[in-house]
């Protein structure tokens, strides 16, 4: 599919080559100037400078690519492949494609109605409603995700409890010896939730770390668009998962950190 404009779009950005700036002469007898979306040049494996023939029912017309231009298809605008030099199509059929945004409901149906009783081979698409549906679904996956999520945190931090709690019971010697040479109960719980800040916040961290990295790497080749970082959410994640890692840590030992020393002198003899 071949299209031509005087401007690019505000969803194209040229990334290799010079913007198309002249009119295609036939009488010059040069090919006509090619500008092509960055992901089909790859798909295609076409490079600047080659030339490529088409077929217009039955014409041979020439073109060569002169710039590789960038894309944003979530933009929903009318974009191509392939953009032509203005006047390279000017003698071929053609259909004209425009796009109207930001109407009112009212105002877009009475349009539409409009349209479709003074020109019946119009064809209309309702973008917003697609859009619409698309938004829709996406919702309910996201509602799943974060239902498993959820899920999958509350097992960790039952996991998380039993750990803290095993390994308090290991050191419970070492936390009453703390308390017989003369350790207050808040020197040795600051001492305790130290080391859980110190681990809650290098894990957090890197799973902040990986989540974006995968981000980027869905965003930019599965899905084919530009990555936008936001720091927002992983920064609540983290400050989240250290202070429900540090309520867990604390319920944990408390009754360790409760103990009198003298329990374990008994204990012991």
């Amino acid at each position: 599919n071949l299209s031509y404009r005087e401007n690019l779009a505000d969803s194209e950005s040229i990334v290799d080559g010079a913007a198309i700036i002249t009119r295609f002469d036939p009488a010059a007898g040069k090919p006509g100037k090619l500008s092509i979306e960055q992901g089909f040049l790859e798909r295609m494996k076409l490079k600047m400078g080659d030339q490529i023939n088409f077929d217009v029912q039955g014409v041979q017309v020439l073109g060569q690519i002169v710039n590789v231009r960038k894309v944003k298809w979530n933009s929903f605008q009318p974009n191509f492949f392939i953009m032509v030099e203005p006047g390279f199509l000017d003698e071929a059929p053609k259909s004209y494609i425009a796009a109207v945004s930001q109407l009112d409901v009212t105002v877009k149906n009475s349009l539409q109605n409009k349209l479709v009783k003074e020109f019946p081979n119009i064809s209309i698409l309702d973008v917003e409603r697609t859009i619409r549906e698309i938004l829709r679904v996406a919702d309910q996956m996201s509602w799943s995700l974060e239902l498993m999520a959820i899920l999958a945190l509350i097992v960790g931090y039952v996991v998380l409890f039993s750990i803290i709690r095993n390994q308090v019971l290991q050191r419970r010697w070492e936390i009453n010896m703390l308390k017989i040479l003369g350790a207050s109960f808040s020197e040795i719980r600051s001492y305790l939730l130290v080391e859980s800040i110190t681990i809650s916040l290098m894990a957090s961290a890197i799973g902040a770390l990986f989540s974006i990295a995968v981000s980027f790497v869905l965003t930019l080749w599965i899905f084919n668009t530009s990555f936008a970082l936001d720091l927002q959410t992983p920064l609540i994640s983290i400050f989240g998962v250290v202070g429900i890692s540090l309520s867990v840590s604390l319920i944990a030992a408390q009754s360790i950190l409760r103990e009198k020393p003298l329990v374990i002198l008994r204990e012991s003899n």
